[in-house]
């Protein structure tokens, strides 16, 4: 006699909607310094990097684009020490998440990032623009695999959102604001790209164009390119709001 609700061979498909979705990817942020003292976790990221790079190059034509970074000293320089590094970890299932501390910064599979440094300046540029001030979005990419995912605007927002809550903080000390009275600003974030390959991409997400050099097959910046290029410098400049000193850190 068959056991009183058993389930049946021919029983009906759990719906979508009750159906266990994959887990989100997870953004978290280091700091050049953290990868710096942790080369397993800066490899990882860095694999990532050059695997995105020797898919889409940068730049025209390069040969050396997978080599982006050597290595973990190599990306803290580019980066320098208040570098960030936003980055989206593919965790693979809810086990592999229970199985993890919050803090575990080893667990999941690096699968797009978007890192920023302070301001020093134009590519190729003598430097032109370095009294502008602010921080340079650069090293923006993802897995093959994991692109159209929303995945990079995840990172860039983060990565965002963690710069202005950093300059809040720092016109607070340095400004010394307090007592009912109110600061405001904005933050200028920028860009390098070349026209042919990812101008428009950065316009679409608000960037506009402050200058634009022309450059030679072989130029330092690519070496290794057989063509010309158009490099471009933007910027986007984002609000901070309004803060007061017992507001910082929200």
């Amino acid at each position: 006699m068959p056991q009183e609700n058993a389930p049946s061979s021919t029983s009906p498909p759990i719906p979508a909607s009750q159906a266990t979705a994959p887990p989100a990817p997870e953004i978290r942020i280091h700091t050049a310094s953290t990868l710096l003292a942790r080369p397993s976790l800066a490899n990882r990221i860095i694999a990532l990097i050059n695997k995105g790079y020797l898919d889409t190059s940068a730049y025209p034509s390069s040969t050396d684009a997978s080599q982006r970074f050597r290595d973990g000293a190599h990306l803290h320089s580019a980066l320098g020490d208040n570098g960030l590094v936003a980055v989206a970890y593919h965790v693979s299932s809810q086990s592999e998440i229970e199985s993890k501390t919050p803090y575990d910064e080893e667990s999941g599979e690096p699968v797009a990032c978007a890192c920023a440094s302070q301001w020093t300046g134009d590519l190729g540029g003598e430097n032109s623009g370095k009294e502008d001030g602010g921080y340079e979005i650069k090293a923006v990419t993802s897995a093959p695999a994991h692109r159209k995912a929303g995945l990079v605007n995840a990172c860039l927002g983060a990565l965002i959102e963690e710069l202005v809550g950093r300059e809040k903080r720092r016109r607070i000390e340095e400004e010394h604001v307090g007592g009912g009275v109110r600061g405001r600003g904005s933050l200028k974030v920028w860009v390098h790209a070349v026209e042919e390959y990812n101008g428009p991409y950065w316009r679409r997400k608000g960037w506009s164009d402050v200058r634009a050099y022309e450059l030679p097959a072989g130029h330092m910046i690519s070496p290794n390119s057989v063509t010309g290029f158009r490099l471009l410098v933007l910027l986007k400049e984002v609000e901070v709001g309004e803060w007061r000193e017992g507001e910082v850190g929200r």
